[in-house]
Parts: structure tokens; C-alpha cells; sequence
């Protein structure tokens, strides 16, 4: 399983495809999987990577630093694979993570998608 080391923690992500990269970030229902239907199309053009967010499916929080870090998890993570600017799909409190991201960084975001999320 693919795993990369973010702020003290192993997080869990997978990549397919080449292109542009764009990111999912899921609920808090689900995990990296909520985007099944998604990464077969989107892989076709787009380097898509889907993640597991901190204390979610195979990323353990356990620093016990949160939620709260999932903003700084996600620029880690860009930052590990060199990525300068991306394109976001955010899901419930994926929005959370996505919107919070943009406003520290928007010169990073090239695309942000919200979708059913209180954030906004």
C-alpha cells in the first residue's frame, strides 16, 4: 500500500494516471474508495490521487493532531510529490480540508469543486 510520511504520520493515498494532478478529499463517511466511479474517467487526462485524511481508512492519527490538520496534511502531501498547483474535488468535510487549503494558498489551486459541504 502506498503510504507517505506527513506531519509525523503515514498517510495513505493512491495515484493514477498522468497529467494534471487533481486531489480528492472525502467525508467523514468515507475514505480514498468514495471516488471509485471517479478515478477510472478522470485517470484518462489527470494524475488523480485520492487520500485517506487523517483518521480515516489506512491514515492513522496517531499524534493525535486532528482534524484540525488536515489543511497542513494536504500541503505536506503536494509538497512531497513536488506538486506546485492542483485541482481540488471536495466531499462533505473534504470541503473542510479543500476550502481551508485555498484560502492559505490559493496561488496553489488551479480548480476547486465542492460538493454537498457545509464549507463555503
Amino acid at each position: 500500500m502506498p503510504f507517505a510520511p506527513i506531519n509525523g504520520i503515514e498517510l495513505y493515498y493512491e495515484s493514477h494516471g498522468d497529467g494534471p494532478p487533481v486531489v480528492f478529499a472525502h467525508g467523514v463517511g468515507g475514505n480514498h474508495a468514495s471516488w471509485f466511479q471517479q478515478v477510472p474517467f478522470f485517470r484518462r487526462s489527470y494524475r488523480t490521487i485520492t487520500i485517506d485524511q487523517r483518521g480515516f481508512g489506512h491514515s492513522a492519527d496517531s499524534n493525535g493532531l486532528g482534524r484540525g490538520s488536515h489543511v497542513d496534511d494536504l500541503r505536506a502531501l503536494l509538497d512531497h510529490f513536488e506538486i506546485e498547483r492542483v485541482s481540488l474535488v471536495a466531499q462533505s468535510m473534504g470541503g473542510s480540508t479543500c476550502m481551508g487549503f485555498t484560502v492559505r494558498y490559493p496561488e496553489r489551486v488551479s480548480a476547486l469543486v465542492m460538493a454537498d459541504t457545509l464549507v463555503g
